[in-house]
């Protein structure tokens, strides 16, 4: 923690250097690992948690085809960095290139460009291996995996489903309904059909219709949404895990490696070490960044940052919140149109899905707090909520700092989305 310094504030691709006036506490995630990247990854691979090498997984495999599954360019998982280190482990234990397949696990996002394949993956990867994304509405991509004791028929990518030997590659991060992001989210939702994803997330609501408090950030044991996502990845069968914790500047802080479950639990113990903030007085204004590119790439995203920082604030209390947003709102921005949390709340009864649930969520806290979003984003594009929105960081900033209390805390987080804020 420190008090009365520059920082850097990260907005969209943007780095903008800022002088905070003392009083304000700065509050960053885990600083980077004095271990290059490089050889985290190897350790990682050499001393797998509960599991045996990849390349010995490999080689009990025979002619089976594998998939390496990963996200999409909205979590920084590095995969360009790993994943040809773990094509390379494959085809050492006997497969070919034509036997690999790298999955992207889109869920419901959007497909990826051409050129953000590229940026993701890289050349030799394209070029070398076969690539599919599972985009959560291609209906003849799935196949019936089996279902969940909530009730949750799976249907899964075929390409994954018929894989000998399946290995995910993700990043973890607290998430403010399914405990924590990563690891086993890339079976439900990352490569499940929409019918799945979308039972998997009303389980936000209690049988009540009321939010379920057990689905909450930072719980996995009894909350019934990220026990159903564990479910689903012992049903479909995740042989090998590949874990990132990042550092405050999206560097790898931690690489952990192994059988998948005790791979995303060691990970996720790791996390809450370095990430977590402990208890902390609540503030009446708050300044956080979303943490720029990738994290602030639109507002679904962008919103678990937004949610994060609110839990620092008193009801009524001021959020600075900077989010880039330069692919806007979609899918969200019809809910926003009907005009309040309540209205999106009926609608949600009637007809749920799963980003307008995002925008409920969205909607609560705008009308919860003061929220001034420096954002591309026209205001428009929230309809008639409660929201400032201005465009210039630095003018945010001059206008806000004059007016902050002298006999409370203020509190600045640097990369608001990766903290774990009790």
């Amino acid at each position: 923690m420190n008090r009365g310094k520059s920082v850097l504030l990260r907005f969209g691709r943007e780095v903008i250097k800022v002088a905070l006036p003392a009083g304000i506490e700065v509050i960053e995630p885990a600083r980077a690992s004095t271990t290059p990247p490089e050889k985290l990854l190897e350790q990682a691979l050499a001393e797998p948690i509960a599991s045996a090498s990849l390349n010995e997984l490999a080689r009990r495999r025979g002619e089976q085809t594998a998939v390496v599954i990963v996200p999409d360019q909205t979590r920084r998982a590095h995969v360009s960095l790993i994943l040809p280190r773990l094509l390379t482990e494959l085809e050492q234990g006997g497969f070919s290139s034509s036997q690999l397949t790298v999955v992207i696990a889109l869920g419901l996002h959007r497909e990826l460009t051409e050129a953000e394949l590229l940026n993701h993956l890289g050349a030799e990867v394209l070029e070398s291996y076969r690539v599919i994304q599972s985009q959560a509405d291609r209906g003849g991509d799935f196949l019936y995996a089996g279902t969940t004791r909530q009730g949750n028929r799976l249907l899964v990518n075929r390409v994954v489903m018929n894989a000998g030997l399946r290995i995910t590659l993700s990043e973890i991060d607290a998430h403010y309904f399914a405990g924590f992001s990563g690891g086993r989210k890339a079976i439900l939702p990352g490569s499940c059909a929409r019918e799945s994803i979308v039972a998997n997330h009303r389980l936000v609501f209690g049988s009540d219709g009321k939010r379920n408090p057990a689905v909450e950030l930072g719980r996995l044991d009894g909350n019934p949404l990220a026990e159903e996502l564990a479910e689903a990845q012992r049903i479909v069968g995740v042989n090998f895990a590949i874990n990132v914790v990042n550092d405050s500047n999206g560097s790898p802080q931690a690489v952990i490696a192994g059988a998948a479950e005790q791979s995303f639990n060691a990970a996720v113990e790791r996390y809450r070490q370095t990430h977590s903030i402990g208890r902390r007085e609540r503030a009446s204004v708050v300044i956080a960044s979303a943490g720029g590119h990738p994290w602030d790439i639109d507002l679904r995203q962008a919103h678990k940052a937004l949610d994060n920082a609110c839990r620092l604030l008193r009801p009524g209390g001021r959020l600075l919140f900077f989010a880039a947003c330069p692919e806007g709102t979609v899918p969200l921005g019809a809910w926003f149109r009907l005009g309040s949390a309540a209205a999106i709340r009926r609608q949600l009864d009637k007809e749920y899905t799963v980003a307008g649930q995002t925008a409920w969520a969205t909607a609560r806290k705008l009308e919860r707090f003061q929220v001034t979003m420096v954002t591309s984003l026209q205001s428009q594009e929230l309809g008639s909520l409660p929201i400032t929105i201005c465009k210039e960081p630095k003018t945010a900033l001059e206008r806000l700092l004059p007016t902050l209390p002298t006999d409370e805390p203020t509190y600045y987080l640097s990369q608001a989305r990766k903290l774990f804020i009790p």
